[in-house]
């Protein structure tokens, strides 16, 4: 046994006891006074304490925790703060704002005309009435049964027109793959083929998703202008923000042009309205130039639009929708305002002093929608009270169309007959 051994085992528990102490003193000392290494004569003593090379590790270590902690706590806290406020400058830019408000439209579109199963049946009724001078000049109702497959582009809608005196017309709807026939009752024994066709779940999808993007591209350049303001919001003075857009001839025609050259440009888009209408590319492509260049025609030198959006909360809440049109001194605006999912609309045309007003109520759940519209100009209203209501089915039948005839062979009589039957549906147009 060496000397060094021997000697451990001569010290006392107590005496190695107070050795322990005297190096946790001393490393404390290190530590609070940043050393970096310990008097040698502290590894003179037992087995139990700990030597130079292991005390320095530990130092080292306490050392570098200590000055990287705070290093890394603070880049993480400049990332934090950082990111905070870019998602706060770009959910408040009045641009985001305005973007964001014309995708929840189209959204809201979407979710409502395109159906929520792969097959659904369904039933939705429609009532109007038209009144004038406080007296009910005529109503009508419609009651319709319909079928939707979205895999297989299958619909079918059976539906009754009726007034309060008597029954127009009992018609058929029927869509397949390719085309989409029209049955009515009393007019012929035959289903007229159209020649269009009722876009299907994908096609309905990708116009709006198309017409969305276009929009969005076209405004993506121009300048908003953001500020807080106080409006009237039925009866109460409310705090909100407010996006503004103006458009002159110049702006106005760039808009219109990136809004043609993304949708002529759009494979799918094209190909769902060339699916729909029956007529090809060029035809479809030529169409929207046309009613682009119809739209710039229209808007002269001096005309002006102003577009203001009003939104509150950290959510931006849309509240208000305002369009100033000015044409050739004519002021006409455009006002929608929603009041607890209630929007109140009112057309104002100033100088021919015409006022049309009204309001639409809407409301969803699960597996129905209920949308009331009343339309009011001068001692005219109109009110329509639509209510869809749906649920999951497993299995639609086809139907047998084989006994059909195009819409161009119909003769003039039964063209007529078509025509008289349109006309009492649409009693309420002028």
């Amino acid at each position: 046994m060496n000397k060094k051994n021997k000697k451990d085992q001569n010290l006392n528990a107590g005496e190695q006891q107070e050795i322990k102490e005297d190096v946790k003193d001393a490393i404390g000392k290190a530590l609070k006074n940043k050393k970096t290494s310990i008097d040698k004569t502290l590894n003179e003593g037992t087995s139990n304490t700990l030597d130079q090379q292991e005390i320095d590790k530990i130092i080292k270590k306490q050392n570098n925790q200590t000055d990287k902690r705070p290093i890394i706590v603070t880049i993480i806290l400049t990332i934090l703060i950082a990111l905070i406020g870019i998602f706060m400058y770009y959910s408040n830019n009045p641009k985001t704002i305005f973007i964001k408000t014309i995708d929840k439209t189209f959204n809201t579109i979407e979710k409502n005309i395109v159906p929520k199963y792969e097959k659904t049946k369904g039933n939705l009724t429609a009532n109007l009435e038209l009144i004038e001078n406080d007296k009910q000049i005529t109503s009508l109702q419609t009651k319709t049964n319909y079928n939707i497959d979205t895999k297989t582009n299958l619909l079918i809608a059976n539906t009754k027109i009726e007034t309060k005196d008597n029954e127009i017309t009992n018609s058929q709807i029927y869509k397949d793959e390719e085309n989409t026939y029209l049955y009515f009752e009393n007019i012929l024994d035959k289903y007229i083929k159209l020649e269009g066709n009722i876009p299907s779940k994908d096609q309905t999808k990708t116009i709006l998703n198309s017409l969305n993007r276009a929009l969005n591209k076209g405004i993506e350049k121009e300048k908003i202008i953001g500020s807080t303001t106080k409006i009237d919001i039925n009866g109460k003075n409310t705090k909100t923000y407010k996006s503004t857009l103006t458009l002159n001839k110049e702006n106005y025609d760039l808009i219109l042009d990136t809004i043609n050259n993304n949708l002529t440009e759009d494979e799918k888009f094209i190909n769902a309205i060339v699916s729909i209408t029956n007529k090809n590319e060029n035809e479809v492509k030529e169409n929207i130039n046309k009613k682009i260049n119809q739209m710039k025609n229209d808007f002269a030198s001096k005309d002006t639009i102003v577009v203001d959006v009003y939104t509150r909360g950290a959510a931006q809440k849309f509240i208000k929708l305002e369009i100033t049109k000015t044409k050739n001194s004519e002021v006409t605006t455009l006002n929608i305002t929603n009041i607890n999912n209630k929007y109140t609309y009112l057309i104002n045309n100033q100088i021919k002093n015409e006022v049309i007003s009204g309001n639409i109520e809407y409301n969803k759940t699960d597996n129905n929608l209920n949308i009331k519209l009343d339309i009011n100009k001068n001692q005219t209203k109109l009110k329509i009270n639509l209510n869809n209501t749906y649920q999951k089915t497993n299995k639609i039948k086809k139907i047998d169309i084989i006994n059909n005839i195009d819409f161009t062979e119909l003769t003039s009589e039964q063209q007529k007959k078509v025509s008289e039957t349109y006309n009492q549906i649409s009693f309420f147009q002028d």
